[in-house]
């Protein structure tokens, strides 16, 4: 994602760049999905204020990196 993201800012042509940042937002939703689905199914089998604590901090860094690209 971070290098897609250099290659399009290299890039001297404006078709080229949104092909990079197509690209790193191709790689950037599996991240997304590992960090709403994956790990949160994690926390929830250890159960309590874990999954709780969790779910506030997965969704903080989900909201946080959407605004990154």
């Amino acid at each position: 994602m971070v290098f897609s993201g250099y290659l399009g800012a290299v890039s001297v042509v404006t078709t080229v760049k949104w092909f990079w940042f197509v690209i790193g937002m191709a790689v950037f939703v599996p991240v997304i999905y590992c960090l709403a689905v994956n790990f949160r199914e994690a926390a929830v089998a250890k159960g309590g204020e874990v999954a709780d604590v969790y779910g506030k901090v997965a969704w903080l860094t989900i909201c946080c990196w959407i605004f990154y690209p």
